[in-house]
C-alpha cells in the first residue's frame, strides 16, 4: 500500500462507518502498524472503532493465529473504542501509538505498549 490507498480505504471506512458498529480490516502483518497509524491520523476522531487485524499463517492452515485474531478484532470492533486499534497476538494497540517494530512480535508488543501506555 502507498499513500494514496491509504487515502482511499481511509474515504471508504469513514464512509461506511453509518452502516456498522465497527469495522475489522483484514490486513497483513508486515506492515500492519505503519498502516494503523496512517490510518489513524487521517480519519481523526471516530465515533466507532475500526480494527486492523492479520496473521503469521492464512486462515485456512491448521495451526494459524488467524482465527484468534479475527476473534479479537470483532471483539474490539464491538466495544466502546473509538478509534483505529490493531488487534494482534491477544494484543489491543492504539493505530497511532503503534509503530512496525511493535508489531514484530507479541512479547516486544507487550514491553513497548506498557512503556507507551502507563
Amino acid at each position: 500500500m502507498h499513500p494514496n490507498d491509504w487515502v482511499a480505504l481511509a474515504r471508504d471506512l469513514h464512509a461506511s462507518l453509518g452502516e456498522y458498529d465497527g469495522i475489522v480490516v483484514v490486513h497483513g502483518n508486515r506492515h500492519e502498524g505503519l498502516h494503523a497509524s496512517a490510518l489513524g491520523l487521517l480519519l481523526g476522531p471516530l465515533p466507532k472503532p475500526v480494527v486492523l487485524t492479520g496473521s503469521q499463517r492464512p486462515l485456512a492452515e491448521a495451526r494459524t493465529d488467524a482465527r484468534e485474531n479475527l476473534v479479537d478484532a470483532a471483539i474490539v470492533g464491538d466495544a466502546r473504542r473509538t478509534e483505529v486499534c490493531v488487534t494482534f497476538g491477544r494484543v489491543v494497540l492504539r493505530g497511532r501509538a503503534v509503530d512496525v517494530a511493535r508489531c514484530v512480535g507479541a512479547r516486544r508488543v507487550r514491553l513497548a505498549e506498557l512503556r507507551a501506555h502507563p
